[in-house]
């Protein structure tokens, strides 16, 4: 597809399960750290604590073994493989910083899946002390209070105005930082927040979001991302915008694999976002991928009681009886008109086991 689309990642808690500031204080976790202060920005604080480290003799090399035990999320790395190949963007916008995320992407084989990583800057002195800097100065009254060293909405912002236009953003993130950039997508956008947290809180008690939320356990993101990915390869950007996030976790890879785009470029959101995942997830690819002959076989009275006037004034005689107990041919044959123009209701009382042996030739 000729469609330029970013993912955008947290790192903390979103990208790994750690939260890199607080895992390097376990390297030392006897020494008596004092409390940020209320006025204190957290990078000035982090350059306290590695100073604390770095005095109780722990060196660079410790300190990058300990930081490169931290692991992605199940799932990120082949979703980023699936991203890649999609000809989707990834970055990193994070309030860790450059040293820890680097180590962490090179253990684990993943730092060329990122066009970049804005974050703030740190080094190791020549003495080998790890040294680390604000990100940039920025005068956001929503981030300022609590983020003085990075407005993640102004960074982003600025990376798409340099790198766009983009069809989608999808962006992830857990924090209270992650609050800024998701207010700033649009209605073709996605966010994925992290279940629990405070970006979903806040997220989900604003009237300002304007891009489709998904609050959702991180233990599924790399996989949701997978086919969120494989979703959009087959699939129209108008369908996919109104699509369930349900039906997105539940299809099944190997349908979505061998769907034909015309199929589904055809089918309504409203149908779509209203069939169970079961169904879904029990269809064999060629039903959606063939068109039209007849059949003969007569749906139960329930059923025929669900097909609206609309459908039917659009459907042959033939294919008026769409469901349940019909022959295999009629599914395996409807073309597209005919499915965007049936209810949401039919095709979500149709049992899986019909729609999952439509063809001879599939079954």
């Amino acid at each position: 597809m000729d469609q330029k689309r970013l993912v955008v990642f947290d790192f903390d808690q979103t990208f790994v399960k750690e939260d890199t500031d607080n895992w390097v204080m376990k390297v030392r976790p006897e020494l008596p750290l004092k409390r940020i202060e209320p006025s204190e920005c957290w990078t000035e604080y982090m350059q306290y604590v590695f100073e604390q480290v770095h005095q109780a003799g722990c060196t660079k090399e410790e300190l990058m073994e300990h930081m490169a035990r931290l692991v992605p999320f199940p799932g990120l790395g082949e979703a980023l493989e699936v991203i890649a190949r999609s000809g989707g963007k990834a970055i990193i916008v994070s309030d860790s910083n450059s040293v820890f995320i680097d180590a962490i992407l090179q253990k684990q084989g993943l730092r060329h899946y990122f066009s970049d990583v804005i974050t703030n800057p740190a080094h190791f002195d020549e003495g080998g002390q790890l040294r680390i800097r604000r990100c940039h100065a920025h005068s956001c009254p929503r981030c300022l209070p609590h983020a003085p060293n990075m407005c993640k909405g102004t960074l982003l912002k600025e990376y798409i105005s340099a790198n766009g236009p983009f069809s989608h953003v999808v962006y992830s993130g857990d924090g209270e930082g992650d609050v800024c950039p998701s207010l700033t997508l649009g209605s073709q956008d996605v966010v994925f927040a992290r279940s629990g947290f405070r970006l979903a809180e806040a997220l989900s008690a604003s009237a300002d979001v304007k891009a489709t939320l998904h609050v959702i356990d991180f233990e599924s993101l790399g996989s949701l991302l997978q086919r969120y990915f494989k979703i959009l390869d087959h699939t129209s950007p108008e369908i996919l915008d109104h699509t369930s996030p349900e039906i997105l976790d539940h299809t099944s890879p190997h349908l979505l694999d061998h769907t034909s785009p015309e199929i589904l470029d055809h089918t309504s959101p409203e149908i779509l976002d209203h069939t169970s995942p079961e169904i879904l997830d029990h269809t064999s690819p060629e039903i959606l991928d063939h068109t039209s002959p007849d059949h003969t076989s007569l749906t139960t009275p329930h059923q025929r009681s669900l097909i609206t006037p609309h459908q039917r004034s659009l459907t042959t005689p033939h294919q008026t009886n769409l469901l349940d107990h019909t022959s295999p041919e009629i599914l395996d044959h409807t073309s597209p008109e005919i499915l965007d123009h049936t209810s949401p209701e039919i095709l979500d009382h149709t049992s899986p086991e019909i729609l999952d042996h439509t063809s001879p030739e599939g079954s």
